[in-house]
């Protein structure tokens, strides 16, 4: 589809993926771009790591992934952060979507100690999470996604910001 828009064969073309789309543009192309309701997020899976349970975690988790990164580095900044399911450029957004994207590995760090989390000597943080527990839990758990170079690529962003918080994905 590139190659025969850049041969002059085709005026117009859609469904550009974001990395495309950007060389095309700094190439002298007009790329016109629509939000559409598409949405990349890590859900949390309770019954698959029981380590979801702790609100701590959920919250220690979002604070340490650097969302502006992965929508400029993956996204080719064709996207935005949000925190609901309506992005905050839709007209049906009340403005309260959009959230700041940075990553804030040592406030993720505090707020996992507060918590009762203890780092160990390899980095990761460990907890006993209830008296039923033999030992200690370790906060580790498995990222499951489509084989996709975009998802790919945000996984491995996640998985870097999740280790400078002291969290094993």
């Amino acid at each position: 589809l590139i190659a025969a828009y850049k041969a002059g064969n085709l005026d117009t073309i859609g469904g550009v993926d974001p990395e495309n789309a950007q060389m095309l543009a700094e190439s002298g192309g007009h790329v016109l771009s629509a939000p559409l309701p598409r949405v990349f997020g890590l859900f949390f899976n309770q019954s698959q790591a029981k380590v979801f349970a702790d609100a701590s975690v959920r919250k220690a988790v979002s604070l340490a992934i650097n969302k502006d990164t992965i929508v400029e580095n993956v996204l080719k900044s064709y996207g935005e952060t949000v925190a609901g399911p309506i992005p905050g450029s839709s007209a049906l957004s009340n403005g309260t979507t959009t959230v700041a994207g940075t990553a804030n590995a040592e406030q993720a760090k505090t707020v996992l100690e507060k918590a009762g989390w203890k780092l160990g000597d390899d980095g990761v943080y460990f907890k006993k999470l209830d008296k039923k527990d033999k030992g200690s839990t370790r906060l580790s758990f498995e990222i499951a996604t489509n084989d996709t170079p975009e998802l790919t690529e945000a996984t491995n962003l996640m998985v870097s910001d999740l280790r400078a918080a002291g969290i094993e994905a």
